[in-house]
């Protein structure tokens, strides 16, 4: 799988939003010409206008993305290409669907991990969709990270309530450490805590989340830029959304690489 997927996606859904504009004119252009038979040029016609002019330019549009996604498909269509664990600048980008899902891109395209949402059970998971959509934040959350090969790396938990906090384990259920978050009115603050919950570094970021940067005691640095494209691939990932992760990792971590990349995709989701 590769960005050009996200681009066939992204056209197919500006496409059908195309339509949709396009039959919402038609029928109010039917339902005024029914109640007024005999034509005249008023503010009426001209919102019609306007929503035929803008069924117009998605539906072009939709057109160049999916011919993006053809020609992008045929140069980095390479399964497990990349490997997650060695790369030190990204793309994260969180998918359409049901439960929260963001995978990892290369600057060559390729997916080389994702981190989804999942349950154990097909009810516990209906269930959780449920309660998302009546109380966002305020449900506990499961995610589980997998590398390119899609083997499973570390089991991501979020507690329920504000402020957000994200607790990691192991794949034996140990705890490796936790990100909170706190509450401030002039930026946003993540602080990472070991299981004993000793602060082991810092995440910032404006109020938007638009760039964040932190950094661990033991030298190893972040900085997530939300919207950003990179120049080196712009190829790839131009209007395609997503947010251009900078990772430096130091040898002597003691703890586990999978953690420092589930951080990344944790401060993409925001107030999910």
């Amino acid at each position: 799988m590769g960005i050009h997927e996200h681009h066939a996606r992204n056209g197919k859904r500006l496409f059908l939003f195309s339509i949709f504009i396009f039959l919402i004119a038609i029928i109010a252009f039917i339902l005024d010409y029914v109640r007024t038979p005999h034509f005249q040029w008023n503010k009426d016609t001209m919102t019609f206008i306007s929503m035929i002019i803008m069924a117009f330019l998605f539906m072009i549009y939709s057109f160049v993305e999916r011919e993006r996604a053809k020609k992008i498909g045929t140069t980095i269509c390479i399964e497990g290409a990349a490997s997650l664990l060695h790369q030190h600048r990204f793309v994260v980008r969180r998918e359409v669907s049901l439960v929260i899902t963001v995978t990892y891109f290369s600057m060559d395209g390729n997916a080389m991990g994702i981190l989804r949402e999942e349950y154990k059970t097909k009810l516990q998971k209906l269930w959780k969709i449920f309660i998302s959509f009546i109380l966002k934040s305020l449900n506990e959350k499961r995610f589980v990270l997998y590398n390119e090969l899609g083997e499973e790396m570390l089991i991501v938990k979020q507690r329920a309530g504000i402020p957000l906090s994200y607790t990691f384990y192991d794949l034996a259920g140990n705890k490796i450490c936790e990100l909170k978050q706190t509450l401030s009115l002039k930026k946003l603050k993540w602080l990472l805590l070991t299981e004993h919950d000793e602060e082991i570094g810092e995440i910032n970021g404006d109020l938007y989340a638009n760039i964040q940067k932190g950094q661990w005691k033991d030298g190893s640095y972040i900085e997530v830029k939300e919207d950003a494209i990179p120049v080196e691939a712009i190829e790839y990932f131009s209007a395609s959304g997503g947010s251009l992760v900078d990772l430096s990792i130091v040898e002597t971590t003691k703890y586990e690489k999978a953690l420092y990349y589930a951080v990344a995709a944790i401060l993409t989701l925001k107030n999910s």
